[in-house]
């Protein structure tokens, strides 16, 4: 698989999401599925 920075960003991206979901301290209010 190719390096391109679409797929950069959605690596970053899942990484940031799983680091909020592990977060005890808030639950996550925002649905899974984020776009900007």
């Amino acid at each position: 698989m190719r390096h391109t920075p679409l797929s950069l960003h959605l690596r970053r991206v899942h990484q940031w999401i799983k680091a909020q979901q592990d977060l005890p301290e808030m639950p996550p209010k925002q649905p899974r599925k984020i776009d900007k």
